[in-house]
């Protein structure tokens, strides 16, 4: 995959150590190469780099590589401020953004932990916590307002009355690849969706992530929880990012009843539009599979709710 990068990239990582210890990263939908690189027995660096081969789309080209760019002004503003929660060390290099390695070998889990969920989810609470706590960066740093686009993208293009109907495709389009009882659940909730419609954006005041899935959480029993992939970071809600990872766990089929209490319901409510009407938009890197874990996501956050 070395070969693949743009020259400049390319030449970089190889300044760094060699080629056979330059190997594909698992994990991400956005288009980017996504690379380990082994420095020495203890230190890796994980490489997100951009190449514009990987869209047609110039917008989208574009908007790739700001994604980049915004994400490296986080991790310097967050940084600046102390926080303790997301990699030790960063490097961006024009288009190609390097993270200090949290590797499964050193320890870190890259998916919640069913031994000990309950120290994974009172580690990465207490991040969320500090980070709602840190003055957010400006919004030219911060670009789109996060908040905003879920409602205008979600709720706001599902006509009233259209919930059932848009389920109702949905389990056709998948039900080859849709468990049986998940197809029962969608279907026994059906309009009740309806009754979980905002009629308007909520307004953000601290700092939140917005993508809080177990992909974008590193955690270790010792060390506690490290969050990476920052490109949707705005304003947004007091325990909106824990709202987030508890849906991502109850869809990953964890218990999580006990923490029910700590959803913020309008946080849960505006991404079940987001996601309801996301998962019936083609997808710019054509992934149908996306699409449809969107479309499981607003189901099981609605049963959450209902």
């Amino acid at each position: 995959m070395i070969n693949k990068l743009q020259k400049p990239h390319t030449d970089y990582l190889l300044s760094l150590t060699t080629p056979d210890k330059i190997k594909p990263a698992e994990g991400g939908h956005m288009a980017y190469y996504r690379l380990i690189a082994q420095l020495d027995e203890q230190k890796s660096l994980f490489a997100k780099a951009y190449h514009p081969n990987l869209l047609t789309d110039p917008h989208r080209q574009s908007e790739m590589l700001e994604f980049l760019a915004k994400e490296a002004s986080i991790y310097e503003h967050l940084h600046k401020h102390g926080f303790s929660h997301t990699v030790g060390s960063f490097e961006y290099i024009d288009g190609m953004l390097l993270l200090e390695g949290l590797t499964a070998a050193s320890g870190w889990h890259w998916r919640a932990p069913r031994d000990n969920l309950n120290k994974y989810i009172a580690d990465a609470e207490q991040a969320f916590t500090k980070l709602e706590q840190i003055s957010p960066p400006s919004l030219q740093i911060l670009n789109e307002n996060v908040l905003g686009y879920m409602f205008e993208h979600g709720w706001n293009k599902i006509h009233p009355g259209s919930v059932t109907d848009i389920i109702t495709a949905q389990l056709k389009r998948w039900e080859e690849l849709l468990h049986p009882d998940f197809m029962i659940l969608a279907r026994s909730l059906g309009s009740q969706l309806e009754n979980l419609r905002l009629n308007s954006a909520p307004v953000g005041t601290v700092l939140n992530h917005h993508d809080a899935r177990q992909a974008n959480l590193a955690w270790h029993p010792e060390r506690g929880t490290r969050v990476v992939d920052w490109s949707w970071a705005h304003l947004g809600l007091n325990g909106a990012d824990m709202t987030m990872l508890l849906i991502d766990l109850h869809k990953s089929g964890y218990d999580i009843n006990k923490y029910k209490t700590k959803l913020n319901k309008t946080y849960a409510r505006l991404l079940i539009g987001y996601w309801l009407k996301h998962s019936t938009d083609p997808h710019p890197e054509a992934s149908e599979i996306v699409r449809m874990h969107q479309f499981i996501s607003a189901i099981t956050a609605a049963e959450l709710l209902l």
